[in-house]
């Protein structure tokens, strides 16, 4: 089977779908033989080990669209793809029109954000650039013969939105570059520190554990919140963090590197993050792999029931859920853990990660894809 794929970028250590695009083209060649087109030029070493991958050196916008349609036009002349697939809806024109003057099948991947109808800009271009992403959204839906979404609330979301279309969405969830971090055989001994990972931005509810911080080290003083990452929201925490005088127990690291990463999640009791939907701009976690990061290290996440959330945690197996924007809950159920000294079970936080391998969740791909071609 000779597949096309189409990425904006592959990151591994990125995150979001700059990673899912990069584990995708490492494992997709293990079962067919895949064709890679990527929106931007290389960066860094980490791709030179992946084959038959074309960068475009062309400039942003259309003149990278018409680039990567000219390269895939002409591959397709030697090695017949049976099957393209996109990482994202503005990366999908190539499989719009293979489809529609070659007639081969193709798919998207839908993360969720990029659903929202919601539109925050104001100026005339703004508001022009948004009505035309929204047609083109639409259309490339419409004719796509499968949509792999990254959980089953985001199924939902396009069910609701295009429904009347009758597509093909098969859930499978983002995938991870597994690798045993050798911590089953480590003592549950307390750091009292609670971490947080990802981009600061107010959606990922870190906000919500600062306020219950003030609380939490009453009942526990030695307690530490780690908050990893950086974002246009920083200022905002700071400030929270300045009113309920918690200097001497929260900590910003900024942007971490992934030797850093590996240490805290070591380090870390508990893996908190309590992402909620933004009613304003309908933003949403589409999955959350950074609870599955924290599992692979056998960590017990704290997270909501928000979006797709979960699907990612077990409930009282990898995790716990909280209430949503709710400092209450969150003061609650870190209490409970701390005075119940309650260690989770290592092994079954692992077991869970190693589902989300991206050796199995490429097979699940490969499966969906052999749906639609028989």
């Amino acid at each position: 089977m000779n597949v096309a794929f189409f990425a904006s970028e592959l990151a591994a250590n990125r995150g979001g779908i700059e990673s899912v695009s990069y584990s995708l083209v490492k494992g997709f060649p293990d079962y067919v033989s895949l064709y890679a087109y990527c929106g931007r030029s290389k960066n860094g070493t980490e791709n030179d080990s992946i084959p038959n991958v074309y960068y475009s050196d062309a400039r942003k916008g259309i003149c990278q669209h018409l680039d990567l349609i000219k390269k895939c036009f002409r591959d397709h002349r030697r090695f017949s793809f049976d099957f393209t697939f996109a990482s994202h809806f503005a990366l999908s024109l190539p499989c719009f029109l293979l489809k529609k003057f070659k007639g081969i099948p193709y798919g998207i991947l839908v993360h969720g954000t990029e659903l929202q109808d919601k539109n925050g800009c104001s100026s005339i271009l703004g508001k022009l650039y948004f009505a035309i992403k929204k047609r083109v959204r639409k259309a490339v839906i419409k004719s796509a013969d499968v949509i792999f979404a990254n959980s089953n609330f985001t199924k939902e979301v396009v069910e609701k939105k295009y429904g009347k279309y009758k597509k093909k969405i098969v859930v499978i969830h983002p995938p991870i570059q597994y690798v045993d971090k050798n911590v089953r055989a480590e003592e549950n001994v307390r750091s009292h520190i609670v971490l947080s990972l990802g981009r600061l931005e107010e959606r990922k509810g870190f906000q919500y554990v600062i306020d219950a911080m003030k609380e939490l080290i009453i009942d526990v003083p030695e307690l530490k919140y780690y908050v990893a990452g950086a974002g246009a929201y920083l200022t905002a925490l700071k400030e929270r963090v300045e009113k309920h005088g918690l200097q001497d127990h929260v900590y910003f690291l900024g942007k971490v590197s992934e030797e850093e990463k590996d240490r805290l999640y070591r380090e870390c009791d508990y893996f908190i993050m309590p992402s909620y939907m933004k009613k304003d701009t309908e933003d949403f976690e589409g999955f959350g792999i950074v609870y599955i990061e924290a599992n692979t290290y056998g960590k017990y996440v704290i997270a909501t029931r928000s979006g797709g959330i979960p699907d990612a945690v077990c409930e009282g197996v990898t995790g716990a859920f909280v209430e949503e924007q709710d400092p209450k809950s969150i003061y609650k159920i870190l209490k409970e853990l701390y005075n119940d000294d309650f260690y989770p079970d290592r092994s079954k936080c692992i077991e869970w990660a190693k589902k989300m391998d991206v050796n199995v969740i490429v097979k699940q791909y490969v499966d969906a894809i052999s749906d639609v071609l028989n």
